[in-house]
């Protein structure tokens, strides 16, 4: 293995790596390397001989010309191929459907153009395919629909054109889809609309998609986002969509939908934003959208609807009344940025003062005190600046690996985003007022606790009523599930918690779970398809990590038996 990540490493990739003929692993991601020249991927000719490469990762570098024929005679291993951020222009060589091991292919951020090759489809053990913000055109070839095993597809930002393929259906384990801001036209197939399988998000959106949204969405139960917006979709918004009982994020606007706003979307009490602004909409503004308590973003306007608007629940509060009626006057149309992949390597969390989180726990009293680990103790807080009520942890930075825990879970809450996981506000780190060092998390405050409190209640007049029904048991284990499968999954590297117990579960005002507690968390650097010659992370075999009941037995090698709790 070499890994040289996240360097300020220039010039050319020697040549002489090729002589390491037992290399498995070889990683260049962000760096400078390359000279902006036709030619800086010639090394990739002299890589062929490494045959038992299974990661090569040079993405956010400067490496320029075209990707050369050589591509296809790379290791019959590779498994993860990342050249993301980059200035590789032309097409994508045929030959790279030889590499039928591949189970990650990340070629988003270049100047990529031509059609896409058939051979994509050879690729038949693809779970990550990145092909967003390049210049692709031409029509999505069917072959796609062969990627049986696709978990994420990006294909936005590229000048694809014709209809969206039928065959796309046959990737039934999809948790995510972008196929936004290219020239697709046609009607959605309902082949696509209906992978019940999408939980993270579905993106359509800025195409020139025609024809009416079909019943198949309702099969869209798990999943976070969807987004439509910047097409000519007609017809009425179909009842279906109330079965999509898991959306944070709904976007229609910029469409021809008419009629009413369904009924049926009153179930969707997750939302936090709603916009069906630029339609052809009538009849009255539902009531039930005040029952909607995270509810942050609401956009009617330019509808033909009528009524006052709720007078209730969220819309009790002056802020978010002013925000709905600066947004429902805002005629300018809003045009979708697009995003950089450099922008997310920089994007840092906002800091906030010592003073500021000893204020709002009131000295962090013990009478604010939340809970308490081996790595610290979490306060419940109030900011002075906007009311918000907050969950502060403060690392026990004495213990040893509190400073470890500290980075891990920066490390892994910055590119978070999940509703299943817990998400981070903020974080300090500075000193207190005896000058010692202090380092905190502020995250999204939990009012109904742990899942621990409700399976193991206190009997006594607080939380003698903390029961749980059968139903908020499955859904819970659900929410678990889901997070889970995000962090296995979703992440460019894949993630295990380590410790996953129920009282790293907590409960939101609606019951919905929420993982939370990362300072054991690892990133898996590399998993053999040999479960006897797996070893994913280094420091497994040095020592135990977590609480001795709660470690799956699989991270862990050894010659002695240990007796576990179930």
């Amino acid at each position: 293995m070499l890994d040289f990540g996240e360097n300020g490493l220039t010039g050319t990739v020697p040549q002489n790596l090729a002589s390491f003929h037992d290399l498995v692993h070889l990683n260049f991601y962000d760096n400078s390397l390359g000279n902006r020249k036709v030619g800086d991927l010639n090394f990739l000719d002299f890589l062929a001989n490494c045959t038992s490469l299974k990661v090569l990762a040079l993405d956010f570098n400067q490496f320029d010309g075209v990707l050369p024929n050589s591509i296809a005679n790379l290791s019959s291993r590779l498994r993860w191929l990342g050249l993301g951020g980059n200035i590789i222009r032309g097409g994508i060589p045929n030959g790279n459907g030889n590499l039928v091991n591949l189970t990650d292919l990340e070629l988003h951020g270049n100047y990529l153009s031509g059609p896409l090759p058939n051979a994509l489809g050879k690729l038949q053990q693809l779970w990550v395919l990145y092909l967003n913000n390049n210049k692709f055109s031409g029509s999505i070839p069917s072959s796609l629909g062969n990627l049986t095993k696709l978990i994420k597809l990006f294909m936005d930002e590229n000048k694809f054109e014709g209809s969206i393929p039928l065959s796309l259906g046959n990737c039934q384990d999809l948790l995510e889809l972008n196929l936004s801001s290219n020239n697709l036209n046609g009607t959605i197939p309902k082949q696509a609309i209906g992978l019940s399988s999408l939980s993270i998000y579905l993106v359509m959106s800025h195409n020139s998609l025609t024809g009416t949204l079909p019943f198949e969405v309702g099969y869209l139960k798990n999943l976070w986002k969807l987004d439509l917006s910047e097409n000519r979709l007609s017809g009425e918004i179909p009842a279906s969509l109330g079965s999509c009982t898991s959306l944070v994020s709904l976007h229609l606007e910029g469409n021809s939908f008419e009629g009413a706003i369904p009924p049926s979307l009153k179930t969707l009490r997750g939302l936090d934003e709603i916009d069906l602004s630029r339609n052809n909409l009538s009849r009255q503004i539902p009531e039930f959208f005040s029952k909607f308590l995270s509810l942050k973003h609401l956009n009617l306007s330019h509808n033909d609807l009528f009524g006052k608007v709720p007078s209730e629940g969220i819309f009790l509060n002056g802020l978010v009344l002013l925000c709905f009626f600066i947004t429902c006057c805002n005629v300018k149309k809003w045009r979708k940025r697009p995003l950089a992949a450099s922008s997310l390597k920089n994007r840092r969390l906002a800091c906030i003062s010592y003073a500021e989180l000893s204020g709002s726990t009131n000295g962090f009293s013990v009478d604010n005190l939340i809970g308490s680990g081996s790595f610290g103790s979490v306060y419940k807080g109030v900011l002075s600046s906007n009311g918000a009520v907050i969950a502060v942890k403060v690392l026990n930075l004495q213990q040893r690996g509190g400073s470890k825990s500290f980075v891990n879970e920066c490390n892994f809450l910055r590119s978070l985003r999940h509703r299943n996981l817990l998400m981070v506000i903020t974080a300090c780190s500075s000193v207190d007022h005896q000058r010692n060092d202090f380092k905190s998390l502020v995250f999204q405050f939990m009012s109904n606790g742990s899942l621990d409190q409700w399976l193991h209640p206190i009997e006594d007049e607080q939380h003698q009523c903390k029961r749980l029904s059968f139903i908020q048991r499955l859904n819970i284990a659900m929410d678990v599930a889901y997070a889970l499968q995000y962090i296995h999954l979703h992440f460019q590297k894949p993630i295990v918690l380590c410790d996953l117990k129920p009282s790293n579960v907590l409960l939101n005002e609606d019951m919905v779970a929420h993982v939370g507690d990362y300072g054991l968390a690892k990133f898996v650097i590399d998993a053999s398809h040999n479960p006897s010659k797996n070893q994913s992370m280094s420091d497994f075999s040095i020592a135990l990590k977590g609480s001795i009941e709660y470690i799956p037995p699989g991270l862990f090698s050894t010659n002695n038996s240990i007796q576990a709790k179930v």
